[in-house]
């Protein structure tokens, strides 16, 4: 099928036309791409970010813990020495006694 002059003067601001329109479509696929990108990145910093929050609280609970627990051991170790104080206080039970009539027994 030939094409005549008069053919071409209508097809060629059609074809900038039609260039415009696909370029548009493809410049929309890209920016869809982009944006999808972009929304994955970010769920997945907000998902590495509540697992550090996670942590994060751990940490603080295990530093309580381990506050208190040193807090009750100093207290232990204090009646300890007090209870150790006491007996050094009193009469030595082993000099009253016959040696080897009694069995010391620690845990």
């Amino acid at each position: 099928m030939p094409i005549r002059p008069v053919d071409l003067q209508v097809m060629i601001p059609k074809v900038v036309d039609v260039s415009r329109i696909q370029a548009n479509e493809q410049h929309q696929n890209l920016a869809a791409l982009q944006s999808k990108n972009q929304s994955v990145e970010k769920q997945a910093e907000e998902s590495m970010k509540q697992v550090n929050r996670q942590n994060e609280l751990n940490k603080v609970s295990i530093r309580e813990n381990n506050e208190r627990r040193g807090r009750e051991s100093k207290q232990e170790d204090k009646q300890n020495q007090n209870k150790k104080k006491e007996i050094k206080g009193k009469s030595n039970v082993y000099s009253k006694s016959n040696p080897g009539s009694t069995i010391d027994i620690r845990l």
